[in-house]
């Protein structure tokens, strides 16, 4: 093939890829990071150089896949590993499916030329995708392929040794001359390529839906076991109640009996009274909604003798966002804040939550100082700093992953000892 025609080809692949992306993987773009367009841009240079120094499609076939890995590390604003192991998920698939398709094409117009039968596999293979989509794909659950690394690996090892099968098959049968063989070969493949296809994502949902249960199990045990505590703190607030509604005759008394002297006495006895019924009902934090509440109130209330602790904003009970995600986002944002503050030393811990709820999003807001250095990995997400790296609930990881989820965004930052997490989710 010359050089626009290998254009034309990677211009349909990319559309290929896209259209893989959208309709089976669910991925959307997200806002544009412009700092990894560097690495597109580099990867689009090296194409076009490899283009004109004469190399061929194979050749241009890898230096696609690179440009590929960096446009879904560009769009979908997601790690390079992450686009490796989509991409070859990805490869793994379509190549199997390419190979059907060729093998179809080419028994029905056997006169085409190269660069036609990767034209019209393409488009095949584009129209087969968007036909799932409309059929079945837009009905799935977009979590389905957040799977783990693990699982990426065994699907991949799967559809390559399957799709290398598959093409070895289609060269035995491209080298029969009985029509009748290569009819029943062709349908066999056909029969084989769906039934892997639908292993492939039974597969995947089970595993996937498996893990997911396991996330929700802990959670619910995590979240019963904060709203037992909370309870209890409630149940001890009421017995200081009815203490003080019991007492409260007599206090009236002794005021009345202070009456007959000086008025200090009686500003004094009535300051005390009014600090002990304060205290009593100002120790719990509310925002409107039962999951925050028994959150905040879990991790702060123990911490207000040692830190400033300001809690703001309001969101009613919302039935778009399930109960086990908007755990899993406030309560590690909360224990990151108390257990950062409650650290800094000569109780100067300082700590603020906002939240709040407008037509389209929610807002959570978590600042607070602390002591030491907080470091950053690759991919700007901040390192533990404990010792034991078990047993701690979930992390900043598991709150991105919640939040991408429902198409938001989480920004993580530290400036001058002051440690900024905001977090905004589409209801």
């Amino acid at each position: 093939m010359n050089k626009i025609e290998i254009i034309i080809v990677s211009v349909l692949a990319i559309m290929e890829d896209m259209s893989f992306c959208y309709a089976v993987l669910k991925k959307r773009r997200k806002k544009v990071s412009w700092k990894k367009s560097v690495g597109l841009a580099g990867a689009v240079l090296t194409y076009f150089v490899l283009l004109f120094s004469g190399y061929g499609y194979p050749v241009m076939h890898l230096a696609l896949g690179a440009v590929i890995m960096f446009l879904f590390r560009y769009i979908y604003d997601i790690s390079l590993g992450e686009s490796v192991k989509i991409w070859i998920f990805m490869f793994s698939l379509l190549a199997f499916v390419e190979a059907v398709c060729g093998l179809v094409i080419r028994i029905v117009l056997p006169q085409n030329g190269e660069f036609l039968n990767l034209i019209f596999t393409t488009l095949t293979a584009i129209f087969l995708l968007w036909l799932y989509h409309w059929l079945i794909g837009r009905r799935m659950d977009k979590e389905k392929f957040q799977i783990s690394t693990r699982l990426w690996i065994m699907a991949d090892g799967f559809l390559l040794f399957y799709s290398l099968m598959v093409v070895y098959f289609i060269n035995l049968l491209e080298s029969i001359r009985v029509s009748r063989l290569v009819i029943v070969g062709t349908v066999l493949v056909l029969l084989g390529g769906a039934g892997v296809f639908g292993i492939v994502l039974a597969m995947i949902y089970y595993f996937n839906g498996t893990a997911k249960y396991k996330t929700q199990s802990e959670m619910a045990e995590m979240y019963n076991e904060q709203q037992k505590d909370y309870f209890l703190n409630l149940l001890e607030r009421e017995e200081e109640t009815r203490k003080f509604r019991h007492d409260i005759f007599n206090h009236l008394m002794v005021i009345q009996d202070f009456c007959k002297d000086e008025d200090v006495q009686i500003k004094d006895y009535i300051s005390n009274l009014l600090n002990d019924r304060q205290e009593m009902f100002c120790r719990q934090f509310d925002v409107g909604n039962d999951i925050v509440n028994v959150i905040i109130n879990y991790y702060f209330v123990p911490v207000t003798e040692k830190c400033n602790v300001a809690v703001k904003g309001h969101m009613s009970e919302l039935h778009t966002i399930s109960s086990v995600d908007l755990c899993v986002v406030v309560s590690n944002l909360v224990k990151n804040a108390a257990e950062a503050a409650s650290r800094v030393k000569e109780g100067k811990g300082e700590i603020y939550f906002f939240i709040g709820e407008g037509k389209h999003y929610i807002k959570i807001n978590v600042k607070n100082n602390y002591e030491g250095e907080i470091v950053f990995d690759k991919k700007g997400l901040p390192r533990t700093g404990r010792k034991e790296k078990d047993g701690h609930g979930f992390g900043v990881r598991n709150v991105i992953q919640v939040v991408e989820k429902y198409e938001g965004r989480c920004e993580i930052r530290t400036e001058d000892g002051w440690y900024f997490a905001d977090v905004f989710m589409k209801i």
